[in-house]
């Protein structure tokens, strides 16, 4: 999930930096010995919304006035010109050392890729004899081949030189391309820095920079439901205290309000409306499943073939949104879960409820499993519904009183 919009790219550099103190401590030894004449490769990788580029950010503003800066981001359509992202740093972008009249006549050139790619090092070796340089580059688990051929080349070339080359990518988008670069450079000695959840203290103290006071036990356990996730965690931090679901007292915060937050409903929507069509119908119908499904009953619910279904799961699993789970798919992240769900038109959440009841049912769950869910489902004078409870009740040894109460509203307290 890309931290872009309202995600951590807004933070200040004392909120968006809590958890990440090793990692900036290595980075900040990098510059330190590019300052002093060596070349280094640096490649940090994560999930999405792990943070990748505001650490990117944070290497460059460290970098201060003594290092030459370019920087450039890879974009998912930029496969169609390449060598883009090494363009835009070293042609186009803020002191960029390559003269576009030189690119000209050289794209008349029948070799022009190799006398283009002579000329970026040339130009980067002219500027890394008057002083260190940074080069960053984001998102590069969507660079074209020609400008990650160019990477594994100029990065080997320019090693002797006072240059450092610091790459973020995700490591669940990288293609076949991306990753075998990645794991050349990392065998040719580059640092590679993955980055996975925020620490228990790290959670705490962003949430209290976000929130304007230390979340209560009661608030921790809902912030801890997003396990670390930095862009989540701004994100429901941020929600809860812009729609007044959170009050401080005495330095310390609580939940006024049980309800899932609109800005993260709002923002889980943006992360799911960049899967296919078949994946967004897929983990919608997942969601109202619960956290865990076998492939197999999402096959049944969707009413698609089991090809169908693999390949929608397998983009879900790239984005992050699920997981594996032993023989069965869970949901990464159990909030995301009901975010996903409480999206729904409200009519159609309880057509898909009373559905995948069915469908449990069909595939051998028991009636205790889905006492939940049909409890959720259930309308006045459901019968249906009254017999699966009842057998619920026998197979338990409990009455309904003592299940989880629940209604056509998401609840996530």
């Amino acid at each position: 999930m890309k931290e872009n919009g309202r995600g951590v790219g807004e933070l200040a550099p004392a909120i968006r930096l809590r958890g990440r103190k090793a990692e900036i401590e290595v980075l900040h030894e990098r510059l330190d010995a590019v300052r002093a004449g060596a070349g280094d490769t640096v490649v940090v990788t994560g999930l999405a919304g792990m943070g990748k580029t505001v650490l990117l950010d944070s290497v460059v503003e460290a970098a201060g006035t003594g290092v030459t800066v370019f920087r450039s981001v890879c974009d998912i359509a930029g496969h169609a010109i390449p060598l883009a992202p090494l363009l835009q740093a070293l042609v186009h972008g803020p002191g960029a050392p390559v003269d576009p009249a030189v690119l000209r006549e050289l794209s008349q050139s029948p070799d022009q890729r190799f006398w283009l790619l002579r000329e970026l090092q040339e130009a980067i070796e002219r500027v890394a004899l008057e002083t260190p340089v940074l080069i960053s580059i984001d998102d590069v688990q969507w660079a074209d081949e020609a400008t990650l051929a160019a990477l594994a080349a100029l990065t080997r070339q320019l090693a002797s030189y006072p240059v450092l080359w610091v790459l973020c990518a995700r490591s669940e988008d990288l293609s076949g391309a991306a990753h075998t670069m990645l794991s050349r450079l990392e065998a040719a000695g580059a640092l590679t820095i993955a980055l996975g959840p925020l620490s228990d203290a790290a959670v705490i103290e962003l949430a209290t920079d976000l929130l304007g006071g230390t979340p209560d036990d009661g608030l921790l356990q809902v912030l801890e439901r997003v396990q670390g996730h930095p862009f989540l965690l701004t994100e429901l931090s941020r929600g809860l205290r812009e729609e007044g679901l959170v009050e401080v007292v005495g330095g310390h915060v609580r939940r006024t309000g049980t309800q899932i937050p609109l800005r993260f409903v709002d923002s889980i929507g943006e992360q799911l409306a960049r899967l296919s069509r078949s994946t967004r119908d897929a983990v919608q119908m997942a969601s109202v499943r619960g956290r865990r499904f076998s492939a197999a009953e999402l096959a049944t619910l969707t009413g698609r073939s089991p090809a169908a279904v693999f390949a929608a799961l397998r983009q879900a699993l790239a984005s992050g949104f699920v997981t594996e789970d032993g023989d069965r798919v869970a949901f990464r992240h159990d909030l995301v879960r009901e975010a996903v769900e409480a999206a729904l038109p409200a009519t159609v959440r309880q057509s898909l409820r009373r559905q995948a009841v069915d469908v449990m049912l069909g595939h051998g769950a028991s009636p205790a499993d889905v006492a939940e869910l049909v409890l959720k489902s259930a309308t006045p004078g459901d019968t249906e519904a009254t017999a699966i409870l009842r057998r619920a009740a026998i197979e338990t040894g409990k009455v309904s009183p003592l299940w989880p109460v629940g209604s056509a509203d998401v609840r996530w307290s």
